[in-house]
Order: structure tokens, then C-alpha cells, then sequence
């Protein structure tokens, strides 16, 4: 280990260099993506999107338990790793009711909200995960009583099998009220996007210099 000391400290200051960007990218991007939800706000129907929500939970609740109030459970599915965001499908895998929600916009988080505050007034246990960048906004669901999931629509993650059901979020858009601000919304996006990419190549190389480190600690053990 002290043959290897300077690599090591030295590694350990690029660690922390990369972690440093990582988040300050992220942080960037998350103020650019609460700039687009302020925009969005003033286009979305409101009413259109709490009645799909309620339609839903009135075919997936079908029996209300008057006895309870319900309760939400945190189940974190998404969480940051050495080397970028880590996302498990536990819910999609659980249940026997999937619902997969397109979401262009980031805005399924308001869909979510009305999905859970229509299964607790009929008793559901809620078993919510937020998303990973703002740790605010939710981004998938499971409700126990109707073995239902509620989760982002990926194309390289999930397969859609019959009898699951697709959310386009786009239907609670009105497209015309975001007219002015197409280019607006363009060039948040774009920069977004860098930041996003920026933070996802820190943490790559957080990741290498990781295990570059764990090679260096392996190195000095003996375990005869």
C-alpha cells in the first residue's frame, strides 16, 4: 500500500474532481428542467388528465376500502452509482397490471399524483419511487391492492406484452398554447441534455478511476 500511496491519493482527488462536476452539471440541468415544467404548466389539461387518472383507479380499485385512508410507501427504484443512474424495474416485474406512461415532456409526475390520490381515498397501500435527478418528482407507482404498476415507458428496458396498457402524457398537452415558446423550449432542452451527458461522462470516469482504486487496495491483500 505505500508503494502505491501517491497513485492512490492521487486518485482519490480525481474522484472527488469528477463528483464535484457531476453534480454541479446536474444541478444546472435540474434548474433547465424546472424551467420547462414552468412552461409546461400553462399547457396542461388539468381536468383531461385527472379524469383519465380517475378512470383508471375506478377500473384497477374496484372494491373501495371504506375501513382505511391508505398510506404511501417510499420504494426507491432509481438511485445514482459510481458510473451513472441505476434503474431497477421492480414494479413492472411485480405486477400483473402494467401501465406505461410516454412522457416526451417530464410531466408524468402529475398524472402519478393524481393516480396515487385517487388510490388513497379507496384505501390503497402506495408504493412510490421518485426520480433520481430531482428527488421530488414521482416517477413510478405500484398499488398493492391492485398488483398495478405505473411506470415510464422505455423503449431498450421494457417490453410491452399484451394486455399492458400505454399512458401517452402528450394527450394532456395543448400543443397550441406552447406555440410561443417553441424556440424557448428548444434551447432549454438542448442545454439540458449537455448537462445531463456532462454529468453521465463524469461519472463514467468516476467509475473507472473506481475500480482502478479497487485493483490498487486488491493488490495489497493476502488472504493465505
Amino acid at each position: 500500500m505505500r508503494e502505491s500511496g501517491a497513485e492512490i491519493k492521487h486518485i482519490i482527488n480525481e474522484k472527488h474532481s469528477h463528483y464535484t462536476r457531476a453534480y454541479a452539471y446536474l444541478h444546472a440541468a435540474e434548474q433547465l428542467e424546472s424551467e420547462l415544467q414552468r412552461i409546461y404548466s400553462g399547457a396542461i389539461l388539468t381536468e383531461k388528465m385527472a379524469a383519465a387518472a380517475g378512470r383508471i383507479i375506478t377500473a384497477c380499485c374496484k372494491n373501495k376500502n371504506t375501513g382505511s385512508c391508505g398510506k404511501i410507501v417510499i420504494r426507491p427504484l432509481e438511485a445514482f452509482a459510481a458510473g451513472g443512474v441505476v434503474i431497477l424495474d421492480t414494479f413492472a416485474k411485480r405486477a400483473s397490471k402494467r401501465f406505461y406512461l410516454r412522457d416526451e415532456r417530464g410531466i408524468g409526475y402529475l398524472f402519478l399524483r393524481d393516480i396515487i390520490d385517487g388510490a388513497l381515498a379507496r384505501g390503497e397501500t402506495v408504493e412510490l419511487s421518485y426520480d433520481a435527478y430531482s428527488g421530488k418528482r414521482e416517477r413510478a407507482v405500484y398499488l398493492q391492492g391492485a398488483d398495478a404498476a405505473f411506470v415510464p415507458y422505455c423503449y431498450d428496458e421494457h417490453g410491452y406484452c399484451e394486455g399492458d396498457k400505454l399512458v401517452n402524457m402528450e394527450r394532456f398537452i395543448d400543443n397550441s398554447a406552447l406555440s410561443q415558446y417553441k424556440s424557448g423550449i428548444r434551447f432549454t432542452k438542448r442545454y439540458r441534455d449537455l448537462l445531463y451527458a456532462g454529468a453521465d461522462a463524469e461519472l463514467q470516469a468516476n467509475k473507472e478511476l473506481h475500480a482502478r482504486l479497487e485493483a490498487l487496495y486488491g493488490e495489497a491483500m493476502d488472504f493465505a
